[in-house]
């Protein structure tokens, strides 16, 4: 509230009686310019407005006055440090220009206090920029209307006090008790130690683990529970800790008996009201170790056993290649030796003589096939096949295989189509084995396919792959065995026929001989209706090589 001031006014006339005190803040509001002010000058002051500014000078407890509806502020010596640094500026200004930060707070307070109400809080937050940065303190305050003598209310008297050490105390001494319950629950030893390595704490699982009391835990040191470690070493690991994160390591303990087990420790530098403290996390390892142990065993079995194994198999196939040569030999010697008995070297051979000789040769050649069925997948196996790749023109491939397939067909009934290719079309791939391969798959398609069936010898070219397909309308393969006809010794249907026996090694061939020229062999089928092969072999890129 301001009042004009009466005549003969001098600004000195009433400063001393408002204002006593050797205080700085009396001196202050005595050497103030008042009537630059919302307030006036002070001999215009009203009497309760002049009683309370006294008041406030006088108290030995922090106070702020705030009056009229500027809420122009003035404070005593003990309001001073919880000003900070907008003392003194803060004389004579309006609280809401002198913290803008906490208006929304203050404002619902002295609308109460300008109401009649006194209002007591007790530890308000209010976060204040009285030193260039945002702080976050808690008060106890009262505010206390001022009456005017004319009826009203003139102004508010505050008392406050800072709790905000008291606040933040207790919420520390929460956290400490919510850290305390989880380190007295976790599966992990916690332990913290001083600079020299005495240890000052641990929680019950790393006394039950050592086997000390918590009692005598605190009389140990880092070479009583560590027989690796040495104090010079923990200070190098404790300075480094407080420059840098020390990665989790893992070491052992010494039990109070005598026996270690291993554990991975993770060391922490904390800072405390104490004193610099490392605090680390002992995590017991043994199972850990156990299962790793374990696991390497198991490998080094698994590993025996693949070797093992190789091995084995390795011996197989050499086996089978030893007897596919050694039986090779007398069956090229019945076929030679059949050849001359035809051709009536060792004198005149009759009809019947000529047909027995013809079922000799056929029962040879058939029985040579099967042999070197098994010579061919012995090579495979051992890795000695050797691949002589090259451009391969399908067109001119697929008609000298349908040469050489024809009679099969024709003998047996069947009609065969063969594509005419794109005079361009190539593919990268050894042209023997390529051949192999498809006269394979025509010959198990004539195997499989009743007399007056059809198969067909297809060629596509899809991106960077040429696909070469064989479809028949043979008796078809079963779902459950579709899967197994690539794998070695399988029948696809000698269940059917007997005319269809082999050994069971020429698909796994094909497929293994695509695979060698970087292609692929699949099979779809519809028992009853069919079989469809496709080789999947490298489009040859004219210009590359």
């Amino acid at each position: 509230m301001s009042s004009s001031p009466e005549p003969g006014y001098t600004p000195t006339t009433a400063v001393p009686s408002v204002f006593p005190g050797d205080g700085e803040m009396a001196q202050l509001c005595r050497e103030a310019d008042w009537a630059a002010t919302p307030l006036g000058p002070v001999d215009g002051w009203p009497q309760s407005l002049k009683t309370v500014a006294a008041t406030v000078l006088g108290s030995g407890f922090p106070m702020i006055l705030v009056w009229g509806p500027e809420l122009v502020q003035v404070y005593n010596d003990a309001y001073v440090p919880l000003i900070g640094r907008k003392h003194p500026a803060a004389l004579g200004m309006p609280t809401h220009e002198c913290w803008p930060e906490i208006r929304h707070l203050q404002e619902p307070v002295f609308r109460r206090v300008f109401g009649g109400e006194t209002v007591n809080l007790a530890e308000a937050r209010y976060p204040l920029v009285r030193n260039g940065f945002t702080e976050d303190l808690y008060f106890d305050a009262t505010f206390v209307p001022v009456p005017l003598e004319t009826g009203g209310i003139g102004g508010s008297v505050s008392t406050l006090f800072d709790v905000t050490s008291r606040v933040t105390a207790r919420a520390l001494e929460a956290e400490r008790e919510k850290f305390q319950l989880l380190v007295e629950h976790s599966n992990d030893g916690h332990a913290l130690f001083d600079s020299e390595g005495r240890l000052l704490w641990a929680n019950r699982l790393m006394s039950e683990r050592l086997g000390y009391t918590l009692k005598e835990l605190r009389t140990l040191t880092i070479p009583d529970i560590n027989p690796d470690f040495t104090l010079a070493w923990y200070r190098s690991v404790f300075e480094r800790a407080r420059r840098e994160r020390v990665r989790p390591f893992e070491t052992v303990h010494r039990r109070k008996d005598g026996t270690t087990f291993p554990v991975e420790i993770t060391p922490t530098v904390v800072e405390m009201a104490e004193g610099t403290r490392m605090f680390s996390s002992v995590r017991d390892i043994t199972e850990r170790r156990q299962a790793e142990a374990e696991r390497e065993r198991l490998l080094a079995q698994a590993e025996a056993a693949r070797m093992e194994a190789e091995a084995a198999n390795r011996a197989k196939s050499e086996f089978l290649a030893i007897m596919s040569h050694e039986l090779r030999t007398p069956l090229n010697a019945i076929s030679g030796y059949t050849d001359l008995m035809e051709m009536g070297i060792h004198g005149p051979v009759t009809e019947a003589q000529r047909k027995a000789l013809g079922r000799i040769q056929l029962s040879q050649q058939h029985l040579l096939g099967l042999i070197n069925d098994v010579l061919n997948y012995a090579r495979i196996e051992t890795g000695s096949v050797r691949y002589d790749v090259g451009d391969v023109h399908v067109g001119d491939l697929l008609a000298t295989v349908e040469g050489l397939i024809e009679p099969q067909m024709r003998s047996k009934g069947l009609t065969l189509v063969v594509d005419d290719c794109p005079p361009d079309l190539a593919v990268r791939a050894d042209p023997e084995k390529l051949r192999q391969i498809l006269l394979n798959l025509l010959s198990n398609a004539a195997k499989f396919t009743d007399p007056g069936g059809h198969v067909a010898l297809t060629c596509e070219p899809d991106g960077e792959r040429v696909l070469l397909t064989v479809r028949d309308t043979g008796i078809g393969i079963p779902a459950d065995k579709l899967e197994a006809i690539f794998d070695p010794f399988v029948q696809v249907r000698s269940d059917l026929t007997r005319s269809a026996e082999g050994t069971g090694l020429g698909l796994a061939i094909s497929r293994d001989l695509a695979r060698g020229m970087d292609g692929e062999l699949t099979a779809e089928s519809t028992p009853g209706e069919g079989s469809r092969f496709v080789l999947h072999l490298p489009r040859s890129v004219p210009g590359e090589s």
